[in-house]
C-alpha cells in the first residue's frame, strides 16, 4: 500500500496499469488527448507489481485497473473516469492537479493516426466516440478490432 501511495504522489496524474490492458489503453489516450502526461505503471512489468495489484484492490479498485489517481487523490478505475469526463469534471480535475500545464489553442480532433493503429479501420480516439451520439458511438467502438 505504501509503494501504491507513494507512486500515486509522485506526479499530478498517476495511472495504473497493465501492458495487455485495452480499458488501460483507453485511458491513458483520453488523458493524453485531455494534454494531460501521467506517469504510467505497467503492473505486468514491475517486480512489485502483485503487492501494488492487492493495494489497489484494498483501495476499492476492482478490476484493479486501470487504477487513477488525480493530485494524490484515488479517483476510481475506467468506469470512474469515463463519468467524470462525460459529465466534464475530468478535465477540470486535472488542471487543478496542474496535471495540464499547456493551454491548446488548436487541438487535433483526431490525433490517433493510421500508422499508430494500421489494424484498424478506426482510427478516432476514446474522446472521439465519447463526443458521438449513442447510436454512432456503438458502431465506432464495434469497428474497432
Amino acid at each position: 500500500m505504501d509503494r501504491v501511495r507513494e507512486l500515486a504522489s509522485k506526479k499530478a496524474a498517476v495511472i495504473f496499469t497493465k501492458s495487455s490492458c485495452c480499458m488501460c489503453y483507453s485511458i491513458k489516450t483520453l488523458f493524453y488527448e485531455l494534454g494531460a502526461s501521467p506517469a504510467i505503471h505497467e503492473l505486468d512489468q514491475d517486480p512489485y507489481g502483485r503487492d501494488m495489484e492487492r493495494a489497489l484492490r484494498a483501495l476499492g479498485c476492482d478490476p484493479s485497473v486501470p487504477a487513477v489517481f488525480i493530485g494524490g487523490r484515488f479517483v476510481g478505475s475506467s468506469k470512474d473516469v469515463i463519468s467524470l469526463h462525460v459529465d466534464g469534471s475530468l478535465k477540470q480535475m486535472l488542471k487543478d492537479a496542474k496535471a495540464i500545464c499547456m493551454k491548446k489553442e488548436n487541438p487535433v480532433p483526431f490525433p490517433l493516426s493510421s500508422s499508430t493503429c494500421d489494424h484498424s479501420p478506426f482510427t478516432g480516439s476514446l474522446a472521439h466516440v465519447m463526443a458521438l451520439p449513442k447510436t454512432a458511438a456503438a458502431g465506432a467502438m464495434h469497428e474497432v478490432k
